[in-house]
C-alpha cells in the first residue's frame, strides 16, 4: 500500500464522490485531511473484520471484494464494489468494521476520517442527503441479492450476477458490454452460494448458446436480451 500526489479539486472522480460535497461547502477540515489516492496491490486489506472504524473509504479506481469471517475459519464473500462506491458503513454502528475489504485488482482509494464525515452531515443537508442515498442503494442492492440466492435457480443467479455487473460498470442502456472479472470463480461461487464447477459449467453453457463470449478473465456479452431472458425464468425480482 502506498500514496501519491492529486488533491481532491484535482480528481477527475470528485463529481462522483463525497469530497464534491465538501469541496463545494466551502469549509475547512475540521475532521481530519482526506488521505487521496492510496494505492492498494491484489490481496492486500482495505480494512478488517473487527478493526475499529476510523475511516470511510471510496474508490477511485479498481475493485474489491468484502467478506465476513465466522469463528470456525469460514469467509463469507458479501459483496463486490466498485469505482466510485462507498466502503466502511458497516463500522459506524459499533465503532467496529463488521467485515473485511480485500482488493481483487490494483485499486486507488481515498480515505475519509470518520469525524469530517460526521461533522459535515451534522452542518450539510447536501451531504448527509447524498450519504444517506448511498448507503439506501448498498442496502437495497444486499436485499435485492439476497432474494436471488434464497429463491433462484443457479442458472438464474448467474445471470442476474452478471446483469447487475454489466449495469453498475457499463450502465442500464449497454447493449453489449466487456467485463474483466477480477474476482476468480471461487469468489463468485462463494457470493452466489454455489461451487466454482457448477460456475464454470454454466459460464460455458452461455457461451454455447451466443449469450456470452469468455476468454480467461475477460467476459462479453453478447447477447443481452437472451442474458435478461435466463435471469427471469421464474425470476423472484428485477436489479434495481
Amino acid at each position: 500500500m502506498s500514496s501519491k500526489g492529486d488533491s481532491c479539486t484535482e480528481c477527475f472522480k470528485k463529481s462522483q464522490c463525497l469530497a464534491e460535497k465538501i469541496l463545494l461547502s466551502g469549509k475547512s477540515y475540521l475532521g481530519g485531511e482526506i488521505i487521496n489516492n492510496i494505492i492498494y496491490r491484489p490481496g492486500d486489506y482495505i480494512y478488517r473484520q473487527g478493526e475499529v472504524c476510523k475511516h470511510l473509504f471510496v474508490i477511485k479506481t479498481g475493485a474489491v471484494k468484502s467478506q465476513i469471517g465466522s469463528i470456525d475459519g469460514i469467509d463469507q464473500i458479501i459483496g463486490f464494489h466498485f469505482s466510485t462506491e462507498v466502503l466502511g458503513f458497516d463500522g459506524l454502528d459499533c465503532n467496529k468494521y463488521v467485515s473485511s475489504v480485500i482488493v481483487l485488482e490494483n485499486s486507488i482509494v481515498c480515505a475519509f476520517p470518520r469525524q469530517l464525515v460526521e461533522m459535515f452531515c451534522a452542518v450539510s443537508p447536501d451531504f448527509q442527503r447524498d450519504l444517506i442515498a448511498r448507503l439506501s442503494r448498498e442496502i437495497t442492492h444486499e436485499h435485492q441479492f439476497l432474494m436471488l440466492i434464497n429463491k433462484n435457480t443457479a442458472e438464474q443467479r448467474v445471470a442476474l450476477f452478471l446483469l447487475d455487473l454489466s449495469i453498475r460498470l457499463g450502465g442500464r442502456e449497454v447493449v453489449k458490454i466487456d467485463i474483466i472479472l477480477c474476482m476468480s470463480r471461487a469468489d463468485i461461487a462463494n457470493y452466489l452460494g454455489l461451487v466454482p464447477e457448477t460456475i464454470s459449467r454454466i459460464l460455458s453453457r452461455f457461451e454455447l448458446k451466443g449469450v456470452i463470449a469468455v476468454r480467461k478473465k475477460k467476459l462479453k456479452i453478447i447477447n443481452m436480451k437472451m442474458l435478461n431472458e435466463y435471469s427471469h425464468r421464474h425470476c423472484c425480482y428485477e436489479i434495481a
